[in-house]
């Protein structure tokens, strides 16, 4: 907890957005990354502070940035180091949806509110980092599909706005990773990939081309439209 009382919290940050970018890259863990790392961030928010400073709080809220984000950067190179950032981060949501939704978890209304409202911070600032993390949208759109129906039918449109912008990518231009996601979303490239894994077997398949996430996303914002 050293570290974190020496900083200020992420909202008594600046609210210029160069001034914030100044600030960050002198805070502690985060300067031991590069500045042209968290200025690719600063890039995606498109001069949202809002969204800046809800990714700063929920990195260093459960210490993502300290435990994850200092190692990806030195384990890994830097065309994959946001793709990763954006993983940690949808981690961290699905942790925290996990604890919700847990028997043993003997929550409060205030408590659950709260750490719901964290898992889809986690989710926010995963997509910050990496635009095509398709599983954070997903999951924003379930999050909020019982709490606020226009936001929910929002994720399922931004969902579908990613996934098509990346299929229109050109290969050469997406990384590893990107290129990974997006032929997932074809069912055959899919198929295939699904069929290298030691463990596969034709009934898994069944069960894999059942719907594809699209499909799914879907029929979310159908029921929300009829609701």
């Amino acid at each position: 907890m050293g570290w974190f009382k020496k900083n200020v919290s992420a909202y008594e940050m600046s609210n210029n957005f160069d001034d914030l970018f100044g600030e960050l890259i002198q805070r502690n863990y985060w300067k031991k990354i590069k500045p042209d790392i968290i200025k690719s961030i600063f890039n995606n928010a498109s001069s949202d502070i809002t969204a800046i400073k809800r990714f700063i709080f929920i990195s260093e809220r459960y210490n993502t940035v300290g435990n994850n984000f200092v190692e990806i950067v030195r384990s890994v190179s830097e065309e994959h180091v946001l793709i990763l950032f954006g993983l940690a981060l949808y981690w961290l949501g699905s942790g925290l949806v996990k604890v919700l939704s847990s028997a043993k978890y003997a929550k409060t209304e205030d408590d659950a509110k709260l750490l719901s409202m964290h898992a889809a911070m986690a989710f926010m600032s995963s997509v910050l980092c990496n635009p095509f993390q398709l599983s954070s949208y997903c999951c924003l759109a379930f999050l909020y599909s019982s709490v606020d129906k226009d936001i929910a039918l929002d994720w399922c449109a931004k969902y579908k706005e990613a996934e098509d912008k990346l299929l229109n990518t050109p290969d050469a231009e997406l990384s590893d990773s990107e290129l990974i996601a997006k032929k997932s979303l074809d069912q055959e490239e899919l198929k295939k990939m699904a069929a290298a894994l030691p463990s596969f077997s034709p009934d898994d398949w069944e069960e894999i081309s059942k719907r594809s996430t699209r499909d799914i996303i879907n029929e979310l914002e159908k029921e929300l439209l009829r609701s």
